[in-house]
């Protein structure tokens, strides 16, 4: 699980953090804020892309790098990092759906 994951330095979108991500081979979920100034949303996108099917995305709307939104938005801290906890429980429940049975 990637939460709020430094994909670029904030302001460098050129100096990007993805080289090593393609040898990463177990499942992947990304919890990221949209206005995160370490993962503009473009690049978030085209290195997800990449990734293909094992990488699984979780937008925060309206949150920055600390999943902080704006008043406006209307919701509390408590009720993001609910929506962030239950993200990610319900990913892990998906992938143990998906598990082989034990033997």
């Amino acid at each position: 699980v990637f939460l709020a994951y430094p994909l670029h330095p904030p302001g460098k979108p050129q100096q990007m953090r993805d080289a090593h991500l393609p040898r990463v081979r177990v499942p992947m979920l990304w919890v990221q804020g949209t206005r995160d100034a370490f993962a503009r949303p473009d690049l978030l996108e085209a290195t997800l892309a990449r990734l293909g099917k094992g990488a699984a995305y979780c937008p925060v709307a309206g949150g920055d790098h600390s999943f902080k939104v704006p008043a406006r938005a209307g919701r509390k801290p408590a009720e993001v990092e609910r929506d962030i906890a239950g993200a990610v429980e319900g990913w892990l429940a998906s992938l143990e759906a998906q598990a082989p049975p034990s033997s």
